[in-house]
């Protein structure tokens, strides 16, 4: 069983490895050398088999704040204290479609909207193919 560290650095490239990363918005490609700069771009994500796996993780960043600044601008205050409604996203695969969902609790790790209507905003706006692609990961 691998676990903590030993997990983390699995797939981590070895000296020589070719690898790719982003920067300033443009895909780059290095040979794994074991220094600290290839280490943090390790650590924090940035770095990748191949240029295509690259430009997804780039794409799908820029989906994702996109989302996050969209529901910053227009959501009016949200309370966890408060047992009102607010809402997320969720993809359907049975039906290939992006739903609005109601919740009281705070869902790990999605993006929450203080209304279905800024929810439903935030699909036409960011736009359902980019979201299925990039946040939910399906294919196309």
């Amino acid at each position: 069983m691998i676990v903590g560290r030993d997990c983390f650095y699995k797939n981590c490239p070895t000296k020589g490895d070719e690898y790719y990363f982003v920067s300033d918005g443009k895909v780059q490609k290095q040979n794994w050398e074991d220094t600290p700069v290839d280490m943090i771009r390790w650590r924090t994500g940035n770095c990748f088999k191949t240029g295509a796996d690259a430009i997804f993780a780039f794409n799908k960043s820029i989906v994702i704040t996109k989302l996050k600044c969209f529901a910053d601008v227009n959501n009016d205050e949200i309370s966890w204290k408060k047992n009102t409604e607010k809402f997320y996203l969720r993809y359907k695969r049975n039906v290939d479609a992006i739903e609005v969902v109601a919740c009281v609790y705070e869902p790990v790790g999605d993006i929450v909207f203080s209304s279905k209507e800024i929810a439903e905003q935030a699909i036409i706006e960011v736009g359902q193919e980019n979201l299925k692609k990039y946040y939910f990961g399906q294919e196309e």
